[in-house]
């Protein structure tokens, strides 16, 4: 597939490898070591190898979370929110430790409660998207307490 889909914004259709990668960890953690190498020939995609340099279409990605949804038995809403989730640690910079402290750390899905919220990321210039809707999970609440 190419980087983008026909007509697509770089910012609203594209993502990396990085999250091809929690993917497979994540459904391999769950459903077993070979759980990638179902999804793909699931989902009729060729074994490819995914590269962090290079962006690939949203259109790819989602197809791989309906096939793990089918393979699952659980809703795309609730495979997301959970692979949210498992990826987060990754991506919050000392595992939860800043300053060398332990601390509890709980993430929450960050829903667009108004309007407001939905004009402001779909106009926003960094954000990834330009489609939200109310009700769509649009960032994280992140709350740290020091043991």
């Amino acid at each position: 597939m190419g980087a983008q889909a026909s007509g697509a914004s770089p910012r609203q259709r594209a993502w990396h490898a990085r999250q091809a990668a929690r993917l497979k960890k994540f459904l391999d953690r769950g459903l077993g070591k070979d759980a990638w190498q179902r999804l793909l020939a699931q989902a009729e995609q060729e074994r490819k190898l995914y590269t962090p340099v290079k962006e690939y279409a949203d259109d790819e990605l989602m197809a791989l979370v309906a096939t793990a949804s089918q393979m699952t038995g659980r809703d795309v809403k609730s495979l997301l929110t959970d692979f949210g989730r498992f990826m987060i640690p990754d991506l919050l910079p000392g595992r939860g430790l800043p300053g060398g402290n332990k601390y509890f750390t709980a993430i929450y899905p960050d829903p667009a409660v108004s309007e407001a919220c939905v004009s402001c990321h779909n106009g926003h210039k960094d954000s990834p998207r330009d489609d939200f809707k109310l009700g769509d999970v649009m960032g994280a609440v992140i709350i740290r307490i020091k043991e």
